[in-house]
């Protein structure tokens, strides 16, 4: 038994297309060693800007902003992942603002909110591996049977990957196929069956009957959170990536997670506490990346009422110098 996903293949490599019809595909660069010439071709704009990502977010600071315990992801395959997305997918490009201190700011919001996914409870808490590297869990509470996945969307209603009552493993009795759920897997906790039809479309891996393809495989785990980031958009009609662009850390709050983070009407503690972590997630890659300032604390409801009470109390530490 184990309680986190085996180590990934490092080695993977994925392809990604925005839409079924017509965003363009992602690829590994190695492809430019199929080619015959006597030369390797010049690096595009796009390769430099996503290398000098990983010049910022060197392999020391990436350890310390993601979790080994939670996210078996190594800085490679984050380095491979930017460098693919921004090459392919020009209208939702990430990190990729012409000035550094701009890509600095991105970078510490994205990986402020990567730090409290990775602290987020997920639906399975224990994981059991075959020999053939397939990976059962057991559902919180599950007592055997069939098993009701709460991210399936089909039972819903809605659009989605094809789901229902998953059957509980023959082989190890107390757990599921984990390729019959759709609970938060990757940096950023891509949820929902309908998600992930979104996704395997962006894509072009049919992560329907493989979505712990996003957790084992680092490539297509970072690619699903820049999907979120530069796609998900809150009542506003701004995404993550879009609200970083005009300034706002709040807005980024809005457009991922809306009902949890930016509430209205009664100011409770434990909605306090769950904004301060992410508040002081925040400050911590912030200082980290060394930024010039925060983005504005503004865009999502209470957020700035929080974020001034937890300086004045000491409860966000990181924000205590920013």
């Amino acid at each position: 038994t184990i309680t986190s996903y085996p180590t990934p293949n490092s080695t993977s490599k994925t392809n990604i297309d925005s839409t079924p019809s017509q965003h363009p595909t992602i690829i590994s660069l190695e492809v430019n060693e199929t080619l015959n010439s006597s030369f390797p071709p010049l690096p595009t704009l796009d390769v430099v800007q996503s290398s000098f990502v990983c010049k910022i977010v060197n392999s020391s600071i990436f350890y310390s902003l993601v979790p080994s315990e939670t996210l078996s992801y190594s800085h490679e395959e984050f380095c491979a992942a930017v460098e693919a997305w921004n090459a392919n997918n020009a209208t939702t490009k990430i990190f990729a603002a012409e000035i550094e201190m701009k890509q600095r700011h991105e970078l510490a919001a994205f990986f402020g909110h990567v730090l409290t996914a990775s602290r987020s409870v997920s639906q399975c808490q224990e994981f059991i591996t075959d020999e053939n590297g397939k990976v059962y869990c057991k559902p919180d509470a599950y007592l055997g049977g069939n098993y009701t996945d709460p991210y399936c969307s089909i039972s819903e209603g809605q659009d989605g990957c094809n789901c229902g009552p998953a059957p509980e493993s023959s082989f190890f009795p107390g757990y599921i196929e984990s390729d019959k759920l759709f609970y938060g897997r990757g940096p950023l906790h891509l949820s929902w069956s309908y998600n992930y039809l979104q996704i395997a479309e962006v894509l072009g891996v049919n992560l329907c009957s493989r979505p712990d393809l996003v957790a084992l495989e680092g490539e297509k785990g970072w690619a699903s959170a820049f999907w979120i980031w530069t796609s998900v958009t809150s009542s506003a009609g701004r995404t993550a990536a879009i609200s970083v662009a005009e300034g706002s850390y709040g807005g980024t709050l809005h457009a991922i997670n809306s009902e949890l983070d930016c509430q209205t009407g009664i100011y409770s503690e434990d909605y306090f506490r769950e904004v301060t972590t992410q508040l002081d997630d925040y400050c911590k890659a912030a200082s980290t990346l060394s930024l010039d300032k925060l983005l504005e604390i503004d865009s999502c409801e209470n957020l700035k009422r929080s974020f001034d009470t937890c300086k004045s109390s000491g409860t966000c530490p990181a924000c205590q110098n920013i």
